[in-house]
C-alpha cells in the first residue's frame, strides 16, 4: 500500500469563486519524488473539448490532460505540487503538442517521445536469416525497447534461443482436443503466435500507444486464442514506462488447458551483451533483483511484486523492471529466471495449471519500466506502489 504519498482529487464548486471552471484539488504531502499517472473523470460540459489542462491559480503551471475517451482523461502529477493547491480544469488556449507520438509504417508501430524512439511493435513477419528455418519467423512482439537515454535494452532472435524476443507472450505446455500444443517453442512446430490487425494508435502530450490483435495458432487446429493488446507508453523522468493489458479469448468450442509448467506466459529477453553465446559482444551475464531482495538463481520461481534485469551495455549499466498487477491470476505470479541466459518470464502456470473455456477471456496486466544505471530498489518500490494502488479520484 502507499505509505507516504497520497493524492486526493475532487471536482468541487467553490462558493464565491470568480472562476467559471471546475476545480481540481490536488493534495500531496510532498514525500513522493516521482511523478505519477492519474485518471480524471471529465465533467459533461467539457467532454467536447479536445485539449484540456489543469491550471494553477497564478497561471504559472499548466498540466496537460490527454483524453482516453469522452468521459476520462489522464494526466501526470508532478512530484513537487504543493498540497491543497486548487487547479482550474479548463480548455487549453492552444492545442497541446504531441510530445508522445506513434508512427505506423506497415512494418512496425514506432512509439516516440520528443521525436526519439521508445519502442517498436512488429507488424510484418520478421525472420532470423536465410541460414535458419522459417518456422522461427514471427511478428506481434515488441523490440527494441529503450532506456530514457536511448540505449536498446532488449534482443531479438538471440543466438542460442532464436524463438525468443524482447517482449512477447506465449504459452508453453497446453492441451487442446487431446493434443499437446507449444506456442512458445516454434521449433516444435505445433504452435505459434502472430499479429493479426493494428486496431488504433494514439499520440498526445501525456502518452503514446496502440491497440492490436494477435492470434495464438495451433498448426493442426487453427486459431485457438484471439488476443488484444492495449499498450500505453509514457515517461516518469528517469524511467520510461510501458503499460500493457492483454486479453486472450478462446474463440473455439473446446477448452484450452494451460498445464502446470516451469515457464511460459510473458517473456522478456535482455540485451545481447548479456548473452554468453554472443562471443564477440558478450560483456557479462545479466543481473537480477526482485522486490523481495532476491538475486539471480535464488529469484527463480519466487513470487515478487517486481523483477529487475540489468547489466553493462555500451560502457554503462542499464536495465528494466516488470511489475505484476494485483489483478493478475495467481498474483503475485511466479517468475522463471534462467540460470545463464538474459531472460525471465512472468509464469502463472509455474504455480498451477488452469484453463480458458470457450468464450472465456484471460486478462493480464503488466508495467515495464526502463532506466539507466543500477536499479534503485526504493524508487522501483515507489513506482510499484503507484501502479498497484493508484491515487483515488473523487468527483463531487
Amino acid at each position: 500500500m502507499r505509505a507516504n504519498f497520497m493524492i486526493i482529487i475532487g471536482l468541487i464548486t467553490i462558493v464565491g469563486c470568480q472562476s467559471p471552471h471546475p476545480k481540481v484539488l490536488i493534495s500531496n504531502n510532498g514525500s513522493q519524488d516521482l511523478p505519477t499517472l492519474v485518471q480524471l473523470p471529465i465533467p459533461e460540459g467539457l467532454q467536447k473539448e479536445s485539449d484540456l489542462v489543469l491550471q494553477d491559480p497564478n497561471g504559472a503551471l499548466q498540466i496537460p490532460i490527454q483524453l482516453i475517451d469522452d468521459n476520462q482523461g489522464v494526466f501526470l502529477v508532478p512530484p513537487d505540487i504543493e498540497g491543497g493547491t486548487p487547479f482550474d480544469l479548463m480548455a487549453a488556449n492552444q492545442a497541446s503538442s504531441a510530445t508522445f507520438s506513434a508512427e505506423e509504417s506497415g512494418e512496425e508501430v514506432l512509439l516516440k517521445m520528443d521525436g526519439q524512439p521508445l519502442l517498436s511493435y512488429h507488424l510484418s513477419m520478421d525472420c532470423p536469416g536465410e541460414e535458419l528455418p522459417k518456422y522461427y519467423c514471427r511478428n506481434g512482439y515488441i523490440h527494441p525497447l529503450r532506456t530514457p537515454s536511448g540505449v536498446v535494452i532488449t534482443d531479438d532472435f538471440p543466438a542460442g534461443h532464436t524463438h525468443q524476443h524482447a517482449f512477447f507472450f506465449a504459452w508453453t505446455r497446453t492441451k487442446f482436443r487431446g493434443d499437446t500444443i507449444d506456442f512458445w517453442n516454434q521449433q516444435g512446430e505445433t504452435g505459434t503466435v502472430r499479429h493479426k490487425e493494428l486496431i488504433s494508435t494514439t499520440s498526445g502530450p501525456v502518452f503514446t500507444g496502440f491497440e492490436s490483435s494477435l492470434e495464438h495458432v495451433s498448426l493442426k487446429h487453427g486459431v485457438i486464442l484471439e488476443e488484444q493488446w492495449s499498450v500505453q507508453c509514457s515517461n516518469f523522468g528517469a524511467f520510461n514506462v510501458l503499460d500493457i493489458s492483454s486479453n486472450q479469448r478462446n474463440i473455439t468450442e473446446d477448452t484450452l488447458f494451460l498445464l502446470n509448467y516451469h515457464y511460459g506466459g510473458l517473456g522478456i529477453r535482455g540485451h545481447r551483451s548479456w548473452n554468453s553465446e554472443e562471443k564477440e559482444l558478450f560483456k557479462a551475464p545479466a543481473q537480477f533483483l526482485t522486490s523481495e531482495g532476491k538475486t539471480k538463481i535464488e529469484a527463480n520461481h519466487t513470487k515478487p511484486h517486481w523483477t529487475a534485469m540489468y547489466g553493462e551495455i555500451e560502457n554503462g549499466v542499464h536495465g528494466l523492471a516488470v511489475f505484476d498487477h494485483p489483478d493478475n491470476k495467481f498474483h503475485p505470479q511466479s517468475i522463471r529466471v534462467h540460470p545463464s541466459m538474459p531472460y525471465f518470464c512472468q509464469a502463472p502456470i509455474a504455480e498451477a495449471g488452469f484453463h480458458i473455456a470457450p468464450g472465456e477471456t484471460h486478462t493480464s496486466r503488466y508495467r515495464i519500466v526502463t532506466y539507466d544505471g543500477e536499479p534503485n530498489a526504493t524508487k522501483l518500490q515507489q513506482l510499484w506502489d503507484d501502479y498497484a494502488s493508484p491515487p483515488a479520484v473523487e468527483v463531487k
